[in-house]
């Protein structure tokens, strides 16, 4: 899908994710870039509430990996089986995050898995930097369970 498709996919799915204003900016089979404005995500502070730049952070990594799962046509139901995320610096305006893969993917063993056990799972990462510092990181596990 390219970025408008992929991006219609989101809203009609995750209805949040237009309320939060996410504009899907690149896309390919290995990443995902997102952009997101401060307005509607700020706190009383005028930075972006914490919530909203994790939801960012998701959206993007479940966006990239639904991508893929589509590309690969393969029939799944993606969710999320754990968490982390770190903030080391206030976002103080709008904001990119950018979604790739864990290194350590192998994507034919993830099918192979899948196709074996009828789920399986694999790590992304996703980042927001502001000012050229990393802001947030978010590092997730996702299953894909067959459908």
């Amino acid at each position: 899908m390219n970025a408008s498709e992929l991006e219609k996919y989101l809203f009609d799915r995750v209805p949040i994710a237009q309320s939060l204003g996410v504009k899907l900016t690149e896309v390919d089979l290995n990443h995902v870039s997102t952009l997101t404005p401060i307005q509607p995500n700020k706190n009383h502070l005028n930075t972006v509430f914490g919530g909203s730049s994790s939801m960012e952070c998701i959206l993007t990594a479940w966006s990239l990996f639904q991508n893929r799962v589509i590309s690969e046509h393969l029939d799944g139901q993606i969710m999320i089986r754990k968490q982390a995320v770190n903030y080391f610096k206030p976002i103080t305006s709008d904001f990119v995050c950018n979604a790739c893969f864990n290194d350590d993917l192998d994507w034919n063993a993830f099918q192979n898995t899948f196709n074996k056990m009828n789920k399986a799972s694999l790590g992304i990462t996703s980042r927001i930097y502001q000012g050229g510092q990393l802001a947030v990181e978010f590092v997730g596990e996702f299953v894909l369970l067959k459908t």
